[in-house]
């Protein structure tokens, strides 16, 4: 089942209100988390800036691009070094030239970082869909790293 945009959001918001916090938000509803934590969380952080034409489209499914930009945004947002994908290659992919120009620095990081493989050797995959399942482990992944930190 593919991962929808608002979803992931959801997840992420949680994260970067109890990492700005210190804990975790299950109990709290959307109204407080944004009256109290909206300078801290992840409604501040300008991660996910919609389309091209002014739409947002929460409940499109995510690419695996646009996961990727939103978690390496977050990253850039709480000061974790993203350099280390500077020199990471998407060349090796035959699928290269189809990443979104807005995603190339993201998809290096996120790749040189070992948060997102390929689908295959040699493919990436961007405008693939990202499943649950993938957005599940490239979010414990994320969380692992910069928990690390």
């Amino acid at each position: 089942m593919a991962d929808k945009k608002g979803q992931f959001r959801g997840m992420l918001l949680g994260l970067a209100v109890g990492d700005a916090m210190g804990y975790t938000v299950d109990s709290l509803s959307i109204q407080e988390i944004r009256q109290s934590y909206r300078p801290n969380g992840l409604l501040g952080y300008d991660l996910v800036n919609g389309y091209a034409d002014g739409t947002f489209a929460p409940n499109r499914a995510i690419t695996r691009e646009q996961l990727a930009a939103i978690l390496y945004r977050y990253a850039k947002a709480n000061g974790a070094d993203i350099s280390v994908g500077e020199d990471t290659n998407l060349l090796s992919y035959k699928d290269f030239q189809s990443v979104g120009q807005y995603a190339v620095p993201a998809l290096q990081w996120a790749v040189g970082s070992g948060l997102i493989g390929g689908t295959t050797n040699a493919m990436l995959s961007p405008k693939g869909t990202a499943t649950r399942a993938q957005a599940a482990v490239i979010l414990v992944r994320f969380v692992g790293m910069t928990a690390a930190k």
